[in-house]
């Protein structure tokens, strides 16, 4: 569905440009620039304010009981993270490890996968040596907050990791990142 669409506004945009006199293959300006790529978050890292109100936004996000709000705070969470000194001194104050956990047992698999996603590279994450990050007080926050979710992971379902082998066992049932779910899972059985 998605791979006709993108064909689709492909076919669309080439249309466009040929009916401009133009004829542009996108795949091959890319490849034949001689610049190298840019950075496209690199406003964003020089700037602490805003990583500090993105992680503001997903801890609010997160509390809120409205299933989009909370799939793109995970989301967020988990990317933003390794990307954002600023949002990761900011996270573990704002985002609840409680309500990340409680997130895998709704029954929205996209919001179930949100939640492993931050689960996973939040517990696996490796904090530089920086002043920033060995203050005693953000260890501490930080140092909890993982073991809250590696926690609450292996104790989700009616058993210790019970929840994470009903996930492994059970069919594909559609989702394009099954593989990169179930890859997640695993690597958090290890984690754990």
């Amino acid at each position: 569905k998605h791979l006709m669409r993108r064909a689709k506004l492909l076919r669309e945009q080439q249309a466009a440009l040929a009916k401009a006199g133009e004829k542009i293959d996108p795949l091959s300006v890319a490849a034949s620039s001689s610049k190298p790529p840019r950075c496209r978050i690199g406003w964003l890292r020089n700037s602490p304010m805003l990583g500090a109100t993105l992680a503001h936004i997903a801890g609010k996000s997160l509390a809120m009981q409205w299933k989009t709000a909370q799939r793109l705070a995970a989301v967020a969470g988990g990317r933003l993270f390794y990307e954002l000194l600023q949002f990761q001194q900011i996270a573990v104050e704002s985002m609840d490890g409680q309500l990340i956990v409680r997130l895998l047992n709704l029954p929205d698999k996209m919001l179930n996968l949100a939640a492993v996603f931050f689960i996973t590279v939040l517990s696996s994450f490796h904090l530089s040596l920086k002043a920033e990050n060995i203050a005693g007080e953000f260890l501490k926050r930080f140092y909890d907050m993982s073991a809250t979710l590696i926690e609450g992971i292996a104790s989700c379902g009616d058993g210790p990791y019970d929840l994470i082998a009903r996930w492994l066992h059970t069919p594909s049932d559609g989702l394009p990142c099954e593989l990169d779910f179930r890859s997640m899972l695993a690597f958090m059985i290890g984690q754990c």
